[in-house]
């Protein structure tokens, strides 16, 4: 499968949305009663796989209650596609190829000792014929035909391997339109670092570490995995083309979201992306639809009015005031739903906002 047909298969999920909503997502009666439970803004914390999420998930469920938001703590079946606008996510990302070498030995030692998911038929297969990630990723630019589609087939099939970032966030487009939501952006190489920083935008307790031990974060206790040629880098640079796209897009995001930048830096590229897709008080399907519906039925009133001897005083209606005031009245219905929706998304950002004026005055104390 080519490059392009992968990317085109991804926009379309990513566009048709999940299949199913995941059990740790709430509905929207569940996140109101837990929002009355729990006043702390929520914040969803993504995971993608083999980017250092399990350690990052561990800590994070054990200092849950100090946190200044309630953390929503995802599995990989979570995307951005979840959840909803005007809440905040976090995540984080690891270099495409070291991400590539961490999911093929993972999967190839059955994801032990923290786990033990057996390979499945697709797995098998590509572990029969590709022992090691340089043979996989050397083999996608194979002079042999079969060679090359095998190789294809074993990085849609093996797990991990096969999900680049856009199945978490879609194209770098769509991504853009919910930079305001970004609360963090965290990368595998520099956890240790990063996690500092999170941990001080979270408002948790000084003692908060990150799990040394091999299986509680998720991973190997082997030796450094060998190097790849030239030739496996290029064709994996090739195949996660987007991915790098991505990871460079986030890299430049990263310090103005995550406290060790300038913050008003954040103005172009959200003013940018405001110019792209303009805030409205309302969504339009709000206002066209109704309006659409008035105006058909008051053109069927006008042409019966007209071409019949239909009297609309038998009725107790009078064409036209009783109806232009019934469609007026009507169309108040979409307007106040709106507005008490704008207000409620209003009160929770100034809550987000109060929250973080009162984390900068304690860390000035």
């Amino acid at each position: 499968m080519t490059t392009a047909a992968r990317d085109v298969r991804s926009r379309l999920r990513s566009r048709l949305g999940p299949a199913r909503t995941p059990e740790t997502v709430p509905t929207r009666v569940g996140s109101r009663v837990a929002q009355i439970r729990d006043r702390r803004p929520p914040l969803h914390v993504l995971h993608v796989g083999k980017t250092g999420g399990t350690a990052l998930t561990h800590v994070l469920l054990e200092h849950s209650e100090a946190a200044n938001h309630r953390l929503l703590l995802h599995g990989h079946d979570v995307t951005l596609s979840h959840v909803p606008r005007g809440e905040q996510f976090t995540f984080t990302l690891r270099d495409p190829i070291s991400r590539f070498v961490s999911a093929f030995n993972g999967r190839l030692r059955e994801d032990r000792p923290r786990y033990h998911y057996p390979w499945r038929d697709e797995e098998r297969i590509a572990f029969s014929i590709f022992e090691t990630p340089e043979k996989l990723a050397s083999a996608l630019s194979s002079p042999d035909e079969v060679e090359r589609a095998a190789a294809e087939r074993a990085m849609q099939g093996i797990a991990h391997v096969n999900t680049p970032y856009r199945r978490w966030f879609g194209s770098i487009e769509s991504f853009r339109r919910r930079l305001s939501d970004v609360f963090f952006v965290g990368f595998q190489e520099r956890l240790d670092e990063d996690f500092e920083l999170l941990k001080r935008k979270l408002g948790l307790a000084p003692e908060a570490r990150l799990p040394t031990d091999p299986v509680a974060a998720h991973r190997s206790a082997d030796a450094v995995p060998a190097p790849l040629s030239e030739t496996a880098r290029t064709n994996l640079e090739r195949w996660y083309a987007t991915d790098f796209e991505f990871v460079g897009f986030c890299l430049k995001l990263a310090p103005l979201v995550n406290g060790d930048g300038p913050e008003l830096q954040l103005a172009p590229i959200r003013s940018s992306v405001a110019s792209r897709s303009p805030a409205r008080l309302l969504p339009l399907r709000y206002i066209v639809a109704p309006l659409v519906g008035f105006a058909a039925f008051a053109a069927t009133a006008a042409l019966v009015e007209t071409f019949t001897d239909r009297d609309w005083r038998l009725s107790g209606l009078e064409w036209p005031a009783d109806f232009v005031t019934a469609a007026l009245l009507a169309c108040l219905v979409p307007i106040a739903f709106g507005t008490l929706s704008a207000l409620a998304r209003l009160r929770s950002r100034v809550a987000a906002t109060m929250g973080s004026k009162r984390r900068t005055g304690s860390a000035a104390d």
